[in-house]
């Protein structure tokens, strides 16, 4: 293969991904989706039963899933996901009733559930059968950019299309960005360096699963990028939800608020963006980084006001650029035929985590305030910085040949 004709497939592998990811968060109903709910007659009891089973689908599929895109083509499994969200939102728009809101919940967590680790694997391999593992930082941060960029244009174009057509609209909108994400899909190519043997039912599904597991429990490096997966994005992306509740605390008026949200999501998107240049940086400067975003979180929890805020952004775009790197070194770190298995693990244990720090956070800001909370928050980014440097220390004390890998490879080490 020719540099160029490699480039161009390698190229055409990060552009693909950024067009599923934002297809796939360009849904026009997302914005309104509550207030439809609402019109329908759900009481908040019946809505909040409809956002706990999407949650526990997710959630009980996230491994399972993760198996079966080691063991099937993922790239069937990435072409199904989306097109089970579209029959969710025609049913939404078609049939409203709580019958069909909650079928729709349900098919989104399958949906999720088949998305989370089959992508990164596709993508992975594919740049891994290219010898191109070191674009995978740029592409994760542009594909996590995508998706920000796409929930705001579609958050701007909802009410135009919401006054052309109502709720109708905004579904056969929603249905028809989900069929073209399917499309794309169907474009991704697939290979695989290391795969099983012919799929063989449960048995296949049994190995792969005990063989990710295997990796997690057996390796240092794996365990500790999963970690880190569940962790770093997990607290910023709590945050996120209470932003507009900062803003309006720290004395921003309603027509204000969705601006600083939008400036905040902006320095997320940033982060994401910036993700290839901070994979070049050692685990002892990404918890620097951490450490002084922490320490910036806390002033502006702190100090408060609009510039309080405002401080927040920075901040939140070295927590995005941490995360996306932490995703990628543990792609870097897994080693045998199950990553997806691997992924979706992570991915289990960025819901647990968000589970804990959204019932941490309720506790906090009833005591403390959404300030007093963001600063809170602050400081558990300040220990995560230490827990990192702490490992990071121990490993380089270890002898040779029993030092984590992943601190002895270029743009991981300590």
């Amino acid at each position: 293969m020719s540099v160029i004709t490699r480039g161009t497939s390698v190229g055409r592998i990060g552009l693909l991904w950024c067009a599923y990811e934002f297809l796939n968060d360009f849904i026009l109903l997302y914005a309104l989706e509550t207030l439809l709910f609402v019109d329908t007659g759900l009481s908040t009891g019946e809505i909040t039963s409809l956002l706990i089973a999407w949650s526990l689908t997710s959630v009980l599929l996230e491994v399972p899933s993760g198996v079966l895109a080691d063991v099937l083509p993922r790239r069937l499994l990435l072409t199904i996901a989306p097109l089970l969200r579209s029959v969710g939102y025609g049913l939404w728009v078609a049939f409203p009733s709580y019958p069909a809101f909650l079928a729709g919940f349900v098919l989104w967590g399958v949906s999720g559930a088949l998305q989370t680790g089959a992508t990164e694997a596709l993508v992975y391999d594919n740049l891994k059968h290219h010898r191109a593992t070191d674009r995978y930082a740029t592409y994760a941060g542009r594909a996590r950019a995508s998706q920000t960029v796409a929930v705001l244009i579609a958050m701007l174009l909802t009410p135009t299309v919401y006054a052309l057509g109502g709720y109708a609209a905004l579904g056969i909108g929603s249905v028809a960005v989900c069929a073209l994400a399917a499309v794309v899909a169907l474009a991704m190519p697939e290979h695989r360096e290391e795969r099983h043997a012919e799929f063989d039912g449960l048995r296949a599904y049994g190995r792969t699963l005990l063989a990710g597991l295997r990796e997690v429990r057996g390796s240092r490096v794996v365990m500790f990028s999963v970690a880190m997966v569940a962790i770093v994005p997990a607290i910023w992306g709590s945050l996120e939800e209470f932003a507009a509740l900062l803003a309006v605390e720290f004395g921003a008026g309603k027509p204000l608020v969705p601006y600083l949200v939008a400036a905040l999501t902006g320095g997320i998107t940033v982060g994401a963006l910036l993700a290839g240049r901070a994979e070049r940086l050692s685990w002892r400067r990404l918890a620097a980084g951490l450490g002084l975003g922490a320490a910036v979180t806390v002033t502006a929890g702190l100090y408060g006001g609009i510039a309080g805020f405002l401080l927040l952004l920075p901040a939140f775009a070295m927590f995005n650029a941490a995360g996306v790197v932490a995703e990628v070194r543990l792609q870097n770190a897994i080693t045998g035929p199950a990553r997806a298995t691997v992924t979706s693990v992570a991915g289990l244990s960025l819901e647990a985590s968000s589970i804990v720090i959204y019932a941490a956070y309720a506790l906090a800001a009833s005591q403390v305030g959404h300030g007093g909370a963001f600063a809170l928050s602050g400081v558990g980014y300040g220990l995560v910085a230490l827990a990192i440097i702490v490992v990071v220390s121990v490993s380089a004390r270890r002898p040779p040949r029993r030092q984590v890998k992943a601190f002895d490879q270029p743009g991981l080490g300590a």
